[in-house]
């Protein structure tokens, strides 16, 4: 993106929320969700992967907004998890997590924003591609169309807002990295744990069995 407006004249007199920086979170985490989903090749199908976002990041689509990483996060878990569209197991999750920490970190501390606002340009990227694309090939409802094109429009719009105040406060973003690795590891925790259970299911399933049943039901037969 260019040519962003200073965050002082996107608020006027506003005051930003105190959630703002978990509501980027949000977004930057269904930014690294989609990336990875589709290899880093998202824009070859953008309105697949637009949809993908809004299903991910509720706050993109309009419903929600959060005030602790653990509820931006395990919401967008949740939902990643629930969503048949964008739905994969959860060690794909654990990996995104991986991914939006390094989004956060940024390439070095003497360039600490770099990866943050380079997402937030790739999704801005994203929705302008899939909203020139709608309507194009196929015969579509007018109205629907419409009415994506207006929802991409504000979705854009959100993007260019968090891009001016992510340039003036950034860090403050950044400053949730240890968060999130609290998550990250409650979240490895929880599949290990998991894991460990359906093995000691499975090895036990052969147990259970009723013996001599097939030989019973030969003799029957």
């Amino acid at each position: 993106m260019t040519d962003i407006p200073g965050i002082e004249s996107l608020l006027g007199n506003s005051v930003p929320s105190a959630c703002l920086p978990l509501n980027i979170l949000s977004t930057l985490y269904a930014f690294a969700y989609i990336a990875r989903l589709y290899n880093g090749d998202h824009l070859s199908l953008p309105l697949e992967a637009a949809e993908g976002v809004l299903d991910v990041s509720t706050v993109l689509s309009g419903n929600g907004g959060y005030c602790t990483v653990s509820d931006a996060l395990c919401a967008c878990l949740d939902i990643s998890n629930q969503k048949s569209s964008v739905s994969r197991p959860k060690e794909f999750s654990l990996g995104v997590l991986a991914d939006l920490r390094s989004i956060l970190l940024g390439p070095s501390r003497d360039f600490p924003l770099v990866y943050i606002l380079a997402s937030l340009s790739e999704l801005h990227r994203l929705f302008a591609t899939a909203r020139k694309s709608l309507g194009e090939g196929k015969r579509q409802n007018k109205e629907e169309v419409s009415s994506r094109k207006k929802k991409y429009f504000q979705v854009k719009k959100k993007l260019i807002f968090y891009h001016s105040w992510v340039l003036s406060y950034g860090l403050q973003v950044r400053a949730l990295v240890p968060a999130i690795e609290l998550v990250h590891d409650k979240a490895r925790l929880d599949y290990e744990n998991m894991e460990k259970d359906k093995k000691s299911i499975e090895k036990v399933m052969p147990k259970l069995k009723p013996r001599n049943v097939d030989k019973k039901l030969i003799e029957e037969i």
